[in-house]
């Protein structure tokens, strides 16, 4: 097994579990990465439109994970949500969106389901060094879980119990139109993996 794969004797076979972000039978291949901001390039993004049959899945549940590898203190990680945006600087009460940013180089995660915004921050785990970093917000219904290199640092029981209306899986960037938060420097994603199934992507830089 390659990449640091676990390998089981099965006698006349083998098998690898492999270590996220590789895949395939010995571990060969890598999930390919997105950069994003790529030599002072701004507002680089990719915006994925979500099928009817992902966005009924996770009205109540979601999983989202990835692995970003940044040096920069600032940035849009992902977005996930109705795509409802008022201005870039005030929150529409209708949309509804998980969103994750770094701010200082700490990840701030914003959820809003059926009211106003709430905002959470993984104090102390700095992510902005240049090294892979992998990240995953969950959701179940009113608890909100967050992990860092499969580590668990927040767990909270929300206020708000409204389904999600995932339309639009947006990665990276900043499109001006968003509500979340204005940062002038984008970030780089590394080796992007999601739980959500999608619809093919469009990306625009």
């Amino acid at each position: 097994c390659h990449s640091g794969g676990h390998c089981t004797d099965r006698w006349r076979d083998f098998s690898c579990t492999c270590e996220r972000p590789y895949l395939g039978h010995t571990c060969q291949y890598n999930y390919t990465a997105a950069t994003f901001g790529n030599e002072k390039i701004i507002n680089s993004l990719v915006t994925v439109e979500v099928a009817d049959y992902a966005r009924r899945a996770v009205r109540s549940i979601v999983d989202l994970s990835m692995f970003i590898r940044t040096r920069q203190p600032k940035g849009q990680i992902f977005y996930l949500g109705s795509g409802l945006f008022s201005s870039p600087q005030t929150t529409s009460s209708r949309d509804t969106c998980i969103c994750a940013q770094l701010e200082s180089g700490e990840l701030n995660v914003q959820i809003q389901f059926d009211g106003p915004s709430e905002s959470y921050t993984v104090g102390g785990v700095k992510l902005d060094n240049g090294y892979n970093h992998l990240i995953e917000v969950i959701r179940n219904v009113t608890l909100v879980q967050v992990k860092l290199n499969g580590t668990e640092y927040f767990r909270k029981t929300i206020s708000a119990t409204g389904t999600l209306d995932a339309q639009k899986l947006i990665l990276g960037g900043h499109p001006q139109t968003r509500i979340v938060r204005q940062t002038n420097e984008n970030m780089a994603v590394a080796k992007m993996e999601s739980a959500l199934p999608t619809a093919p992507a469009s990306t625009t830089t």
